[in-house]
């Protein structure tokens, strides 16, 4: 049986982070479990991936403008961000609001929260 693009696209996220696909299992459960380098207090990533051959530009234009923001913060102020976009439905409460990053930032970040954990980085005491 063929690979599908979005089989495979579940297969390369999971190499990713350590893990494999779960495939169809016919349970209720996540494309990918991330594996123990991306587990923070105990809690690992649980990931859903939904493979699109475009996505809406706007979305994209929210995420370069992050971007375009953060080169700023760094090369003018000396501050390491991490690039975000809070995307707010009318009326929503700030706890239902979506968050978006790149993929591979968000893997950065959360393996510096691990190992910051494990005690292999500074920030915390």
């Amino acid at each position: 049986m063929a690979d599908t693009t979005w089989k495979a696209t579940e297969r390369r996220v999971a190499k990713r982070v350590g893990s494999t696909r779960e495939g169809a299992t016919g349970d209720s459960t996540y494309d990918v479990i991330a594996g123990e380098d991306y587990t923070v207090d105990d809690h690992k990533l649980g990931i859903e991936v939904k493979y699109r051959k475009s996505v809406p530009q706007w979305l994209v234009n929210m995420i370069q403008q992050a971007w375009k923001h953060q080169r700023h913060a760094w090369k003018e102020l000396g501050i390491h961000t991490d690039p975000i976009v809070v995307l707010a439905p009318a009326q929503s409460p700030v706890e239902n609001m979506v968050v978006m990053m790149r993929f591979g930032d968000y893997l950065n970040l959360r393996k510096r929260l691990a190992m910051q954990e494990e005690g292999k980085v500074g920030g915390t005491e």
